[in-house]
């Protein structure tokens, strides 16, 4: 059944009867022919993709999302005029056996990462199509028993360098290819704080690998090699490994799903790990005070456990007792949990001498 799309256009005149109301039908276009579009009739011809246009070495790209079926994002180049849009994925074989991909129609994440890093030059473009705000992340492998992964480690370096000239890891990443499409980006091995790897995601970690558009090249990211679990067979054990397990150019081939991890972070932290935080930082910061009877501290931190920021009432950020009780903030083992960010207040008082 062939897909229809359904344009009301209106005459400078339609509101005088319905007989000035004309009805057109297009046929939905292919990706590739949507970007050949002008911009403003991308939105209306187009409304089931949205992205970014954006240059690596003199040549424009494009990173695409079908923002109707949500299965996946694409990449997409253009040559002599011409689009071409691939999906993109963890491995370049498939996760229901080790056949080999096409690579006309598929990209593997870690080679899109690599050309974002090393190219000469990268230029972000506009925006096209209707982003819309990110809804609920549609339910993957990591939750889904009948569904295969395929999960591959990176290190995203930077240009700055240790004592002994090691290229500075700049982020830690954990990507993870759904079988039926859904790419993830993950900041834990346990794949417990996952987000939708979009078209915004892939803008968010180019601008990671190349904070400017003058930004040099930067050091080639390192990749682990893909972790591969294939769909779980209809009627068999949920077990793990066994005999049948074989090695392919991918690695080793689980034919079984992995189970998944028992052990998920709350959505926000226990009132409990909470007051602990808050006590031990009550404690710690009593040296702090040097001039000061107390200090009331608004203190936000992050899913990770870690310090975000921290505000002292009535004091300056460059007075010595705001960095003193930041550094001992540091120091102190906050709760984690499956969300952004996380407020308390706590109050130090001096120690009685």
């Amino acid at each position: 059944m062939r897909s229809l799309l359904c344009i009301l256009v209106l005459t400078s005149a339609a509101w005088a009867g319905p007989d000035e109301v004309t009805v057109q039908e297009h046929k939905l276009l292919s990706p590739e022919k949507c970007l050949q579009l002008p911009a403003g009739e991308l939105a209306v011809r187009c409304p089931a993709i949205a992205g970014r246009f954006l240059e690596i070495d003199g040549k424009r790209t494009a990173f695409l999302d079908r923002v109707d079926q949500r299965k996946g994002s694409f990449s997409c180049d253009e040559d002599g005029g011409s689009w071409r849009c691939r999906r993109i994925v963890v491995i370049d074989r498939e996760l229901r056996g080790a056949r080999k991909r096409n690579p006309q129609a598929f990209v593997t994440a870690s080679d899109l990462i690599r050309q974002l890093a090393t190219g000469a030059s990268v230029k972000i473009d506009e925006e096209f199509g209707a982003l819309f705000a990110p809804g609920e992340r549609p339910k993957t492998c990591i939750e889904l028993p009948a569904h295969g992964c395929a999960v591959q480690a990176a290190r995203l370096k930077g240009r700055a360098q240790d004592k002994n000239g090691t290229p500075i890891v700049r982020r830690h990443l954990w990507l993870v290819e759904d079988s039926e499409g859904t790419m993830l980006q993950c900041s834990d091995a346990a794949l417990t704080r996952c987000d939708e790897l979009s078209a915004a995601g892939w803008l968010a970690l180019t601008v990671t690998l190349r904070p400017s558009s003058l930004a040099g090249t930067e050091p080639a990211p390192e990749f682990d090699l893909p972790e591969v679990r294939t769909d779980k067979r209809a009627g068999g054990p949920a077990v793990v490994g066994g005999s049948e397990a074989s090695d392919t150019p991918a690695g080793a081939l689980d034919p079984w799903l992995r189970p998944k991890s028992t052990h998920l972070l709350p959505k926000v932290p226990s009132k409990a790990d909470v007051s602990k935080a808050a006590h031990a930082l009550e404690l710690k910061g009593k040296p702090c005070l040097k001039a000061e009877d107390h200090a009331t501290i608004d203190l936000i931190f992050s899913g990770e456990g870690q310090v975000v920021s921290l505000v002292v009432d009535g004091t300056a950020p460059d007075q010595p007792v705001v960095g003193c009780l930041t550094q001992t903030a540091r120091k102190i083992d906050f709760p984690r949990f499956a969300g952004n960010t996380y407020r308390l207040r706590a109050v130090v008082m001096k120690a009685l001498r």
